[in-house]
């Protein structure tokens, strides 16, 4: 299910904008990806990441710019509790991968149900694999759907899910907003 126009006004700007601005800060992190050939290539694909929420406790003071954006998303998609995790993902062009050899499960796809608010326009694909993470015994898994979130666009990804949140291939940049819960 993708829900559209989670936003509305100022305030949709005024997430856009700041998650973009030069007193934003991101966090340079490392995601390594298994390359799906037969000689099973390990690569690197560089992202960056700024952590609201862990482990229920806001360790952010950046925190104050999504409350409004937690409340909504809570009231749309009918969430009873907090938010255990609040990560925002700045993924950049991965031109040197074709996009169906990137095949790796999110790391926190067993950490319950997340919420993904897409924040600006792209061509990133969030990628469901048909396996779940209770049977996940196998390095081979199957893509079963793929959906693409626009600007203002939130999906629910239940907690057993497998899935992947693909760097673009043709836009410069994708920005997420990732609501994790029980």
């Amino acid at each position: 299910m993708i829900v559209k126009d989670i936003l509305t006004g100022d305030y949709r700007l005024q997430i856009s904008n700041y998650l973009v601005s030069r007193t934003f800060p991101w966090f340079c992190e490392n995601r390594t990806i298994s390359i799906n050939t037969s000689n099973s290539t390990i690569a690197s694909v560089p992202f960056f990441s700024h952590l609201f929420v862990d482990d229920n406790k806001i360790i952010s003071p950046y925190n104050g710019i999504i409350d409004k954006l937690k409340l909504i998303l809570k009231e749309k998609f009918k969430v009873d509790s907090e938010f255990k995790r609040v990560e925002a993902q700045l993924l950049f062009s991965s031109p040197h991968y074709k996009e169906e050899q990137i095949k790796i499960p999110n790391y926190f796809a067993n950490k319950g149900n997340v919420i993904i608010y897409q924040v600006h326009k792209s061509d990133s694909k969030i990628s469901i694999f048909n396996e779940t993470y209770s049977d996940n015994k196998t390095l081979e898994l199957t893509v079963g759907k793929h959906l693409s979130l626009s600007d203002n666009e939130a999906t629910l990804l239940k907690g057993d899910q497998l899935w992947f949140h693909k760097n673009p291939f043709n836009s410069v940049k994708s920005t997420t907003i990732e609501f994790y819960y029980e």
